[in-house]
């Protein structure tokens, strides 16, 4: 699937200790409504395949990632996120990241309130 990096013809794979500079690529999405790029210490994946019924929330162009670090998906009737980010306690002491992920949490409980999804 052109866009997200994928190249199914070579295997994933990671790399320790990356500065990762991240986009927020869904800016309309609740998850990341208000938030601004960011910059994080943390492992990078790369050659991820995604689907195209994803929705990207979170970008980057390191040559060691992927270029989509978040997203959120649908599977039946239920909401899913995804974040490659969050290794070490370096993403978890960034509060870019731990605001990302306060969103993400309320944005899923809030399912059961809302009809509309």
């Amino acid at each position: 699937m052109e866009g997200f990096g994928n190249d199914t013809s070579a295997l994933s794979g990671y790399t320790h200790d990356l500065d990762i500079p991240v986009t927020i690529s869904g800016e309309r999405h609740p998850i990341t409504k208000g938030m601004k790029d960011f910059m994080i210490h943390d492992e990078g994946y790369r050659n991820l395949e995604l689907t195209s019924h994803i929705t990207p929330l979170l970008s980057t162009d390191h040559p060691d990632c992927s270029g989509t670090l978040a997203w959120e998906n649908r599977f039946r009737d239920s909401r899913v996120v995804t974040i490659v980010l969050g290794h070490d306690r370096q993403a978890y002491d960034n509060g870019s990241f731990c605001q990302l992920l306060e969103n993400s949490i309320g944005w899923l409980a809030e399912e059961g309130m809302n009809p509309n999804l």
